[in-house]
């Protein structure tokens, strides 16, 4: 669905940290260990977050946020903390205007 798009595009999903022993030990064994992708660095994520909000995706999030179902309701609400808490606070301003405040108090009080 948009919402599960709309939170990896803002990288709000839950990432494992890999160990640096189990690094060591996948490398003996000679497996792959999954490495960062130069596409999800500080830089491309603010780019990729700016972009979003100038198309304004914080009012097709705040549109969704009537969802029915719980998942649905946990990736919007991932997508509008990874909007916020990116780049210090730089697009508060546009999700308030967008109608995030009304849909995150409607996410709020259904969970």
């Amino acid at each position: 669905s948009l919402s599960c798009i709309f939170m990896n595009t803002t990288n709000s999903y839950d990432q494992p940290e890999v160990e640096p022993e189990m690094q060591r030990i996948a490398e003996y064994a000679k497996q792959s260990v999954p490495q960062a992708h130069e596409l999800d660095s500080e830089d491309n994520l603010k780019t990729r977050i700016s972009l979003l909000v100038s198309r304004g995706v914080p009012s097709v999030l705040s549109a969704c946020s009537g969802a029915d179902s719980e998942r649905t309701r946990e990736f919007l609400a991932r997508s509008y903390f990874g909007i916020v808490s990116n780049d210090d606070g730089k697009h508060c301003g546009a999700v308030v205007q967008q109608g995030g405040t009304r849909s995150l108090l409607n996410l709020y009080s259904e969970n």
